[in-house]
């Protein structure tokens, strides 16, 4: 009968860590949108409108991105399509190296 016998370097077994401590920062960015053609993107209990507020809001994304790498995008209502890219392409902008959305479809199908 053969024995095989595995040797893991010490170094493998003091990197393993629960899935949770894991995981990289996220940062949540709250999407919205405002009649007249207003969109607001909220971080860290700030809120701003863009395009209007774009330099201030992208100084605050820069902020975040700094000691979150991911940020995930979340609406707040019946968000339109500028409103989700433009907030995409602001975090890229910061500098958030991954950038991901949660999108639920309407009720009842529609």
């Amino acid at each position: 009968m053969r024995r095989l016998f595995l040797f893991v370097p010490a170094g493998l077994l003091a990197g393993c860590q629960s899935e949770e401590s894991a995981r990289p920062r996220l940062a949540v960015l709250q999407v919205a949108y405002v009649t007249p053609d207003t969109c607001r993107l909220s971080i860290d209990n700030s809120s701003f409108s863009f395009p209007a507020d774009e330099n201030d809001l992208l100084k605050a994304l820069k902020q975040r991105a700094k000691t979150d790498p991911q940020a995930e995008i979340k609406p707040i209502g019946s968000v339109p399509y500028k409103c989700f890219g433009g907030a995409i392409v602001l975090a890229q902008r910061a500098g958030f190296r991954r950038v991901g959305f949660i999108a639920e479809p309407p009720p009842n199908g529609r």
